[in-house]
């Protein structure tokens, strides 16, 4: 029987001050039937607190500058460092479907 091995999955998700959003995001991927093996979380100069991430998610979260450059120069950033076979990026605002990482 031929095994199956399942690539490694990183979420990269930029955010600036949208806290409430990125709650929400965690949730989602904490619920999805594919979690990720790696998600980072890249802060582009937010001036409030970001939540706690779920302890069940592997999050790292990055600070990428003291002011705001642009959501696409923040999932640059981040890609710096993942390390997952297949790589996604999600805006802090989106609330994946179950088995959208599937």
């Amino acid at each position: 029987m031929k095994e199956s091995m399942q690539s490694s999955l990183t979420v990269i998700i930029p955010v600036y001050n949208d806290s409430a959003n990125l709650a929400v995001c965690y949730r989602a991927l904490e619920t999805s039937t594919r979690r990720p093996d790696q998600i980072i979380v890249v802060d582009d100069g937010s001036t409030e607190s970001l939540p706690t991430p779920p302890a069940k998610l592997p999050v790292q979260v990055m600070r990428f500058g003291a002011v705001p450059q642009s959501s696409a120069a923040a999932r640059n950033y981040g890609l710096r460092v993942a390390w997952g076979d297949l790589i996604v990026s999600v805006d802090s605002d989106v609330a994946v479907h179950p088995d959208a990482l599937e």
